[in-house]
């Protein structure tokens, strides 16, 4: 019946087209302005996960004050990073995450308010493109630039690119968003 049809596609949660995904540890100096600056975005149809990976200083009570946002995730585990095994933690988010596309955010970053929006648009206009990542700019504590940015100025051919992987990183990964399948491929 109708009824039930409708009963049915309420209980499926709705998949919205971007998670962003942040796994914390001690947190707490940062940790509100993260949030806000996520909540603060003009693409406002996202879920945001936040995994504390068993925070002791209290960041578990400065999340708790945001809770009331439907668009947050909470998740709590014990730690397991222990600044070592960041590539877990950032895993569990990842799996944490139900929509297509996933951006990163760091627990001491903080987004600029159209960033969702720019980097949404880039995939709905280029299908091929599977990660993309901003420029970015070290802040102090207060927010202010110190700066230092990100930006990708070197040219590359496929093995000098191989070259910067091996040796580190190419892009600012709290900038980046990706699409979850080639995450799960790779």
């Amino acid at each position: 019946t109708q009824a039930q049809s409708r009963v049915a596609a309420e209980a499926v949660p709705r998949v919205p087209p971007v998670s962003v995904v942040l796994s914390v540890y001690n947190g707490m100096p940062y940790i509100d302005t993260t949030i806000c600056s996520v909540l603060a975005q003009t693409h406002t149809d996202f879920e945001f996960i936040i995994l504390n990976d068993g925070s002791t200083d209290g960041t578990d009570e400065c999340i708790q004050r945001y809770l009331h946002d439907p668009r947050i995730r909470y998740f709590k585990q014990e730690n397991v990073c222990q600044g070592k095994h960041w590539d877990k933690v950032f895993g569990r988010a990842i799996e944490l995450a139900r929509a297509p596309l996933v951006a990163q955010i760091d627990a001491d970053d903080v987004m600029m308010p159209t960033r969702l929006e720019r980097q949404r648009k880039v995939f709905a206009e280029e299908p091929w493109v599977e990660m993309l990542f901003t420029n970015g700019e070290h802040i102090d504590r207060y927010g202010f630039g110190l700066g230092r940015d990100f930006t990708l100025r070197a040219s590359f051919d496929s093995c000098s690119l191989l070259r910067k992987l091996v040796d580190g990183s190419l892009f600012a990964h709290p900038s980046c968003m990706f699409r979850k399948a080639a995450f799960e491929r790779v």
